[in-house]
């Protein structure tokens, strides 16, 4: 055959041959053999890209834990603003009514549980002093410079 015209068995991949002519396979050593020699994947260099990606997702796990920390400790500061808050609102009704020291104290332990206001009212109205009318002594609600006319006038209407 001519040189530039391929044989049947150089065209077809994998060749053409004859049934009585023993298979590549059968020359080739038996599977207990090959069994006995480990097959090795084909190393490939490692990409560098993928050196790249694993510290990547590391840093980003990493800035994952960070930021659940803050979340964490603003959540925390929030709430203590917002107890901040709260006191400072209650020193201004406890203020505002001018309670002693001990009613002030009172109305600070119970300012969580009740109204302030009107804690602080009733506090105030508690702590302030009464007038001692009708047991004798001096009449606090009387002027400042006693009336003598008055004072005559009252006693010649009783009877000695």
């Amino acid at each position: 055959m001519p040189a530039d015209h391929p044989t049947p068995a150089e065209a077809i991949p994998g060749g053409v041959t004859h049934p009585d002519t023993p298979a590549q396979r059968d020359a080739t050593p038996t599977p207990a053999t090959e069994a006995a020699e480990p097959t090795r994947r084909p190393e490939f260099d490692p990409d560098p890209r993928d050196a790249r990606i694993a510290d990547l997702e590391a840093e980003l796990a990493h800035v994952r834990e960070e930021h659940s920390g803050a979340a964490v400790e603003a959540d925390e500061l929030r709430d203590q603003a917002a107890e901040d808050a709260r006191r400072a609102e209650a020193e201004q009704v406890i203020a505002g009514y001018s309670l002693p020291p001990f009613a002030a104290d009172a109305a600070r332990a119970a300012a969580p549980f009740v109204d302030l206001d009107a804690l602080c009212r009733n506090l105030a109205e508690a702590a302030t002093p009464r007038p001692l009318l009708g047991r004798g002594g001096l009449d606090p609600t009387a002027p400042t410079k006693p009336d003598h006319q008055a004072i005559a006038e009252r006693l010649l209407r009783r009877a000695w």
